[in-house]
């Protein structure tokens, strides 16, 4: 994934969570600041996912929103489930995928499952595709 996605990617969900670019980056813990780093994180991951890119992906994005990597996890997952439930969440995913000239989503899928898989094998680095392929 290109520097200018990645921002690309920021600036379309600074947009549609309505936060500044500066409290993005911020140390700020509010509800909805945190809510759009996790979007954020959950969309550029799953981009590096379906770009073949997971090694190392949750430290790279990290150290571009300024967060530790568990945290990039944590997002991720956080967001993941919250899809397969909640039809806000969708929408405004749906949104920022809009902006960015993707297609929607309906609900999770398969690729959640694997997306899933990934983030718990690539702890440390290090992906066991067994695992990956059994989930």
């Amino acid at each position: 994934m290109t520097a200018e996605r990645q921002d690309e990617i920021i600036r379309a969900t600074i947009d549609v969570m309505d936060v500044g670019y500066d409290d993005f980056f911020s140390k700020n813990r509010k509800k909805n600041i945190v809510y759009a780093r996790h979007f954020a994180s959950y969309l550029m991951f799953s981009e590096m996912f379906m770009a073949g890119h997971v090694i190392n992906a949750e430290e790279r994005i990290g150290k571009l929103i300024g967060r530790d990597r568990t945290t990039v996890i944590h997002s991720i997952q956080l967001i993941r489930g919250m899809v397969e439930v909640n039809s806000e969440e969708i929408r405004q995913l749906n949104l920022i995928r809009a902006k960015l000239g993707g297609a929607a989503i309906q609900k999770q899928t398969e690729y959640g499952k694997k997306l899933e898989a990934i983030i718990v094998c690539n702890r440390g680095g290090k992906i066991n595709h067994s695992k990956t392929i059994q989930r």
